[in-house]
């Protein structure tokens, strides 16, 4: 008999009803790729990827087989290295099973985090932003026209489809190459929303498909294709995944762009400086376009997967808070408070005096290494970045309120309210001009 690693609770009655033999169908197909004869040698394991991925999309991780669970970790430890690969991938998969489930192993991002970091070799990471989101876009339209099976359960109607199809393609757009106007990006978005439209003619279908950006490196692209791993079966969750991985790559951008700009005020360049920050405003207000995205998400879908997501939260994200510290050094109080406390490897960087943006602009200030009209071209980028933050968190403080309503946060926070209280943040806080300019509401 095949059993579920986990019991269902009565909330989930209407899936039993759905997926009641589904399991163990599945689970007995992978549990055959998994057979020893198929996978090689542990030196050099011909591991099934794909496969695992799929049955995950199919079953849910919070649902997985007894059975396929203890095959994996068998697998896992029988491999020479736990650093290829296929251990970080199987610690993803494991993860509830290891009790170490937290927000990076739910988005896969050690899978993803060579692709990710900023010296990495493969893409860009705004690029990887686009690649996510054109993914997402493939996802929604394969189990439109029924080219795949994957987390089957409440499919959203065409009109929504339509919908995230359009705000997906805005997003991809610079990056996405229609056959018809390879060389004219100012028909792309045009003639993309209008395949959008008509995405439940087959045709108009394939023609997107392949005008959406994708990574052509192989290791970039299995790294990819394999790095949504779904608790449930709940179709929003593939989308919910996806942008929030993308958020994550923003953040990584926005690190650089802020490094850049420290670099500008200490080597005494305003341009570079300040371009950099525009830059980082720009990289923001597109970050916020995600959300939009999101909000296409059905709220009940949501409130469903998310019992299972109880531990893995954004709050965990390391990315937004090197963003952070990169501005300046958080207050005292933001500093001890559970932000920082679920990622202690930045709130250690915080407390032994970082470099940050904030503390070369106030040595510069204290060393007169500009004139009046340097400063002010200086803080008007700060203000724009500033600006833009406050944009990015009332979006996200409405999002939340939307798909969470009263309940708590899935990092053991307040939830909506912990997020009002985040709207009082400011980036540079710490800057006498700045705080009073605040306090004017300049």
């Amino acid at each position: 008999m095949c059993a579920s690693g986990r019991q269902l609770g009565k909330s989930c009655d209407w899936r039993s009803e759905l997926l009641a033999g589904d399991i163990c169908t599945h689970s007995t197909k992978l549990l055959a790729e998994l057979a020893p004869p198929r996978l090689g040698n542990a030196r050099d394991p011909l591991f099934p990827y794909l496969a695992t991925t799929a049955y995950v999309q199919t079953v849910g991780k919070h649902f997985m087989s007894a059975e396929v669970i203890s095959r994996l970790v068998e697998f896992r430890s029988g491999m020479e290295s736990r650093y290829a690969l296929t251990g970080m991938y199987l610690d993803c998969v494991l993860d509830k099973h290891d009790d170490c489930y937290r927000y990076e192993t739910y988005l896969a991002l050690p899978v993803l985090k060579p692709l990710i970091s900023s010296d990495s070799t493969h893409p860009s990471a705004s690029r990887l932003a686009a690649f996510l989101v054109a993914d997402a876009m493939r996802f929604e339209l394969h189990a439109l026209h029924g080219w795949h099976k994957q987390l089957p359960v409440t499919r959203p109607s065409l009109g929504i489809v339509r919908k995230r199809l359009r705000k997906g393609v805005r997003f991809t757009a610079p990056w996405s190459s229609p056959l018809e106007f390879p060389h004219r990006p100012d028909q792309n978005l045009d003639y993309l929303l209008e395949l959008a439209e008509r995405s439940e003619q087959p045709e108009a279908a394939r023609l997107l498909l392949a005008a959406l950006p994708a990574a052509t490196d192989q290791d970039a692209a299995l790294r990819i294709a394999i790095s949504v791993l779904p608790v449930d079966v709940l179709h929003d969750e593939y989308l919910f995944i996806r942008v929030l991985q993308a958020s994550e790559t923003t953040f990584v951008t926005l690190a650089e762009q802020l490094r850049a700009a420290i670099r500008g005020i200490r080597t005494k360049d305003v341009e570079i400086a300040q371009s950099a920050v525009n830059a980082a405003s720009r990289c923001l207000a597109q970050g916020s376009q995600l959300f939009s995205i999101l909000a296409t998400m059905s709220a009940d879908s949501f409130r469903r997967f998310r019992q299972f997501t109880e531990g893995a939260s954004a709050i965990q994200s390391e990315h937004y808070k090197r963003f952070e510290l990169l501005c300046g050094v958080p207050s005292a109080q933001r500093l001890a408070s559970a932000a920082f406390s679920n990622v202690p490897p930045v709130q250690a960087e915080a407390r032994h005096a970082p470099e940050t943006l904030t503390r070369a602009y106030m040595d510069a200030r204290s060393q007169g290494w500009f004139g009046t009209e340097e400063w002010e071209a200086i803080d008007a980028a700060l203000d724009g970045l500033e600006e833009a933050h406050q944009r990015w968190k009332t979006t996200h403080f409405r999002i939340a309120g939307k798909m969470l309503g009263d309940a708590r946060g899935s990092g053991y926070t307040a939830g909506v309210p912990y997020l009002r209280e985040l709207l009082d943040n400011r980036l540079f806080w710490a800057i006498p001009e700045r705080a009073a300019r605040t306090r004017r509401g300049d």
